[in-house]
């Protein structure tokens, strides 16, 4: 059972930074734990061995929509963390990077790409947006001029010049 008074105590001896990280560590447990737990539903649901990849379309409606990846219907719990992990090590400029050659890989997908590979990139996209989120409390923000991700305080974009 869980002191509350005791973990009240704990929480009041934070700083802001302090808070702010232990705010964010939970999160990321809970996503964790929730999509391990989800796994382990389907599975026992479908009857699959621990080593078949699960469905992740099956969630259910009412979860929460940051914790689901909706894209990642044929994508096992493995890949995800390793693209989530990747994301998660990314610089700020490297982020917004990436995020531009995710964009332009999914508006020319050629035609014999494998749908797991575009599935993949529909992953990595949504961790990115998260990501960008998290980090800067923004939705992801895009030049009108060159559709360039940009920073939330910039006023010229970084691409093409244009004042936002």
């Amino acid at each position: 059972m869980i002191n509350k008074i005791k973990v009240k105590q704990f929480i009041e001896t934070l700083n802001d930074e302090e808070l702010y990280e232990q705010i964010e560590d939970l999160n990321a447990f809970v996503e964790e734990y929730y999509l391990l737990l989800k796994e382990e539903q389907n599975r026992r649901n479908y009857k699959l061995s621990p080593t078949e990849s699960v469905s992740y379309d099956t969630f259910d409606d009412e979860t929460d929509e940051s914790l689901e990846c909706s894209s990642a219907s044929l994508l096992n719990y493995d890949i995800i963390a390793a693209i989530k992990e990747k994301v998660l090590s990314f610089s700020d400029d490297v982020l917004i990077e990436q995020m531009m050659k995710i964009d332009e890989i999914l508006q020319n997908i050629p035609e014999d790409m494998p749908l797991e590979i575009i599935e993949q990139y529909s992953v990595a996209k949504e961790m990115c947006e998260l990501s960008y989120f998290e980090r800067f409390h923004k939705e992801p923000q895009k030049c009108n001029h060159c559709r360039a991700y940009i920073y939330p305080s910039q006023i010229y974009c970084w691409k093409c010049g244009s004042k936002l």
